[in-house]
């Protein structure tokens, strides 16, 4: 087992949330210090904007700047490890680890916690975080903060891409909990999703499949989205949502 896989493993098994606020802590103060824009995305994003049942092993952050500033900004802080220094520019991710537990007043016992720095443009971190990011004020196990977190719209649309590509049943779940949870904003931005016409179709059909014995659940997504009647099946029959869009 090689360094890397070693710290993954460590980090899966033994990680709280405390952990990961600490972490998330401490990295926002980094890039903010270095005057570099970002956002929480992924599965921490939506534990912090209220999903009480969701977990996740580590944090996700969208960050707008170039390798060398990112890697020049991490460089000297003694509490943060980059393992593969180098993979950074072909990955357009730099995966560190920030040191946490009593030495550094953290009442959580000693860990390297994961953090995934998403370069804008790779791995669903839009290409610029102006506009796309939100500060939102949250109650964390840790009390107030405030916090650098993707939009709504944004972190949906992501979520709709990951869904289609990958299918798992985490991406589903945050796609079900913006839509239960954030009606009011995802009835609002939907009409305007036109370039995840595909994804979108597709994440419908998988709703209502799962809920074929509620109809009216059913019905209440279809509404959501705008459409007025289930998707087709194949994507081959009109990828646009024009077809079922209300009013058009």
């Amino acid at each position: 087992m090689d360094e890397l896989d070693y710290l993954e493993e460590q980090n899966e098994q033994h990680v709280t949330q405390r952990h990961l606020l600490h972490a998330l802590d401490h990295v926002a103060e980094v890039l903010r210090a270095h005057g570099i824009r970002h956002g929480v995305m992924g599965g921490m994003s939506m534990i912090l904007l209220g999903n009480q049942r969701r977990t996740t092993s580590d944090v996700d952050v969208a960050v707008e700047t170039s390798t060398r500033a990112l890697l020049g900004a991490l460089a000297t802080d003694n509490r943060v490890y980059l393992p593969q220094a180098n993979s950074v520019a072909g990955s357009g991710v730099a995966r560190i680890f920030v040191l946490t537990g009593p030495r550094y007043g953290h009442n959580v016992e000693p860990l390297a916690v994961e953090v995934d720095l998403i370069l804008s443009g790779n791995q669903g971190a839009p290409r610029q975080l102006e506009g796309a990011v939100a500060t939102y004020t949250v109650q964390t196990q840790l009390g107030a903060r405030n916090y650098n977190i993707l939009a709504i719209k944004v972190l949906f649309r992501a979520k709709l891409r990951a869904y289609y590509r990958r299918e798992s049943n985490k991406d589903y779940q945050d796609l079900v909990w913006m839509c239960m949870r954030q009606s009011v904003a995802v009835r609002r931005f939907a009409p305007e999703l036109t370039d995840v016409d595909v994804e979108m179709q597709h994440f419908a059909r998988t709703f209502a499949d799962e809920n074929e014995r509620d109809s009216e659940q059913v019905e209440w997504l279809y509404e959501l989205l705008g459409f007025s009647r289930r998707p087709s099946s194949s994507s081959s029959q009109g990828s646009s949502r024009s077809s079922h869009r209300r009013g058009q």
